[in-house]
């Protein structure tokens, strides 16, 4: 509450709400007719501390005319927490629907001769609960893919790719979600096997 009727210092700040070009209220009432100032403008007040770590592994190596690509990336999360204003409480959320799991992860292996490469991925989202405490189960599926390539002969610069997403059609693990669709958007995915064909021509 204000009193620009006595107080010098809010009739000011009333009157320099009233000289804004935006304002349109400058003719209506003098400064000093005002009990109170309230701002209702959007701001950004929220924060998120986030502690964890990532980590990634790779490890390239060739036997004969053979070329072989390892690599392993993992996200771990120990703290996922959001406060909606500096002085409230923090919430945390982290494995919970719709926000971060503490553990996922993902691991490729390829092999290349040529113009041929084959390679395949597994990926990994541990399992957490809801917020009634029932389990989510963990979700692993794996892809794959191949490549033809070849840097000579007449399809020089010509690339052929198929892509299998979800080879094996793992469903996504049960949820009994508010909006009735059973599973977490946001940590899975409910397409199921996805096959994909792409054609590249460079010059």
């Amino acid at each position: 509450m204000i009193d620009p009727t006595r107080n010098a210092e809010d009739r000011a700040a009333i009157q320099a709400i009233l000289d804004l070009p935006t304002t349109n209220l400058r003719d209506l009432f003098t400064a000093d007719a005002y009990g109170a100032i309230v701002d209702a403008r959007y701001v950004n007040t929220a924060s998120v501390q986030v502690q964890g770590a990532d980590l990634t592994v790779g490890y390239a190596f060739t036997v004969g005319p053979n070329a072989f690509d390892l690599s392993t990336n993992l996200t771990w999360l120990e703290r996922f927490e959001v406060r909606a204003t500096p002085a409230s409480e923090p919430d945390a959320q982290l494995d919970r629907p719709n926000y971060p799991i503490s553990l996922r992860g993902r691991t490729t292996l390829s092999w290349s001769r040529g113009p041929v490469t084959l390679g395949g991925s597994l990926d990994y989202v541990s399992d957490y609960a809801d917020l009634m405490g029932r389990r989510i189960g963990s979700w692993t599926t794996a892809d794959l893919q191949a490549r033809f390539a070849p840097q000579t002969g007449p399809f020089a610069g010509t690339s052929v790719a198929l892509t299998v997403q979800n080879l094996l059609d793992r469903a996504p693990p049960f949820y009994d979600a508010p909006e009735g669709v059973a599973y977490d958007a946001a940590n899975a995915d409910v397409i199921g096997r996805y096959v994909s064909i792409q054609l590249t021509r460079s010059w």
